[in-house]
């Protein structure tokens, strides 16, 4: 159930925060009434004045959490301290002790809160800090605070107004301030001769005695003006030679970036011959190749990691940098056979000179078709057969 708590003050309740913590007042942390829930949730919530009576009387401080879901943070931000009902019960806000980081990153802003409730039971659980709340209305504000003040509730008791006479007793806020704290400081002196007091409470005394002295000293003055001196004429060759170092320093880091460059670029022209050897790419994607190595290279050193996954040449997955990835990529992709000899049995000689068909002949020449072979093939065609007849009927006539 949502609520804010704003600006942290110190509590006139009594209620004082350790070390290193600070109080914040919510004027509401839970209203009674009926809340709709999912029914995977339970379904609707109810919490009567009755309820709300029953569970403070039974009230022990509980943790402040983080959106009430895991985190980090839980069981760190604080704790709900103290609990203040309205007269019947239908409302109560209360005290949430919180560490000073924490209400370090909200000055000046409320902080929403949500109860966590024991459905069974009807007992408040955790508190929890929460972007957005579930009732609206229910905001919180400091007590005493100009810049928040509290809405009007009229199930509250309200505060008696300030007299005449007391808004009128001073003008001058430091003054009041500076009374205020002798007063404090004049209450603390005493309660601190008390030889009974506990060491954590004479300790926690003594701080706020500190806080009062150092609020009662009179103000610093400001710092006096000075006129810097003039210029050294002496320091003008020291800026001179100040200034040629570091622009040769710049040169210097230009220089070796370009030379890395022209690394990353032989290198790739280099990788790229070696997969035309292998038979992995054509000559036309060599360019492309080349630029993806420099590419690769670039990124590697401006962005270090070797978080990026790949597969080895086994098929195993494995890490490594983008130049690793790529090169991966690219040596375990199947030959293309464009370098290799298709027609060869395999075999070279030692000389690596002569390379034979797998089907050898008897003679190193060509075969003469006999004209018994040609007569053959003739005969299988009309216009052969025409042939044949007109070269029989020429035979004949001679």
């Amino acid at each position: 159930m949502p609520t804010r708590l704003p600006d942290a003050i110190f509590s006139p309740s009594g209620v004082a925060a350790r070390p290193g913590h600070v109080l914040r007042k919510a004027d509401v942390i839970f209203r009674s009434g009926d809340y709709d829930f999912p029914v995977e949730q339970g379904g609707t919530f109810s919490m009567t004045p009755d309820d709300i009576k029953a569970a403070l009387a039974d009230f022990a401080p509980v943790d402040l959490e983080d959106t009430h879901a895991p985190s980090v943070f839980n069981g760190k931000l604080g704790r709900l301290v103290k609990t203040t009902p309205s007269a019947n019960f239908d409302v109560f806000g209360g005290e949430v002790e919180i560490p000073e980081w924490f209400d370090s990153l909200f000055k000046g802003q409320p902080i929403k809160l949500s109860a966590r409730w024991d459905r069974t039971t009807k007992r408040l659980k955790k508190l929890a800090v929460v972007p957005e709340g579930r009732v609206p209305d229910a905001a919180m504000f400091a007590a005493f605070s100009a810049a928040y003040p509290p809405a009007a509730d009229p199930n509250l008791t309200p505060m008696p107004a300030a007299s005449a006479d007391s808004r009128n007793a001073s003008v001058d806020g430091g003054d009041v301030v500076e009374k205020t704290a002798h007063g404090i400081a004049a209450l603390i002196s005493a309660a601190l001769q008390d030889t009974s007091l506990p060491e954590t409470a004479r300790k926690q005394l003594t701080q706020m005695a500190q806080m009062c002295d150092s609020m009662c000293a009179p103000p610093e003055p400001p710092p006096a003006t000075t006129i810097p001196p003039a210029p050294n004429q002496g320091d003008a060759p020291m800026s001179a030679e100040v200034a040629a170092l570091q622009a040769e320093i710049k040169a210097l880091k230009d220089a070796n970036f370009e030379a890395k460059k022209d690394k990353f670029r032989a290198e790739g022209r280099t990788f790229a011959h070696e997969l035309f050897r292998a038979g992995k790419i054509t000559p036309a994607e060599a360019p492309n190749v080349t630029e993806a190595y420099f590419q690769a290279a670039m990124d590697d050193h401006a962005h270090p990691t070797t978080d990026v996954c790949f597969s080895d040449d086994k098929g195993n997955q494995a890490k490594g940098t983008r130049l690793h990835a790529l090169k991966a990529m690219l040596l375990n992709q199947p030959s293309n056979g464009l370098t290799q000899e298709l027609t060869g049995d395999g075999k070279v000689a030692a000389d690596g000179d002569a390379l034979f068909n797998r089907t050898t002949t008897a003679d190193a020449g060509p075969k003469r078709m006999t004209p018994e072979a040609k007569d053959k093939y003739l005969s299988h065609t009309d216009l052969g057969k025409a042939i044949l007849r007109d070269r029989k009927t020429a035979n004949g006539a001679r």
